[in-house]
């Protein structure tokens, strides 16, 4: 049986930061359940994020965020 009052927690942490990349880590945990990943991304992505946030926050639509993936496609100069 699901318990609604057990601790639930949601962080994300900066954890590497260079010239071209940022690593990120969420942790989330709900109940017993808990999980954690890391991912890489670039400055500019965090910041349009941070922009959709602010948008949001204002009664805008909802902000997504998306780290990891990789487009074989895209090239990044």
């Amino acid at each position: 049986m699901d318990d609604l009052a057990l601790a639930r927690e949601l962080s994300i942490e900066v954890v590497y930061v260079d010239e071209h990349l940022i690593e990120l880590a969420a942790t989330v945990a709900a109940g017993h359940w808990r999980g954690r990943a890391t991912a890489y991304t670039v400055p500019a992505d965090v910041a349009r994020f941070a922009e959709a946030l602010s948008r949001f926050a204002d009664g805008g639509p909802p902000a997504d965020f998306e780290a990891g993936t990789f487009d074989r496609l895209r090239q990044v100069t």
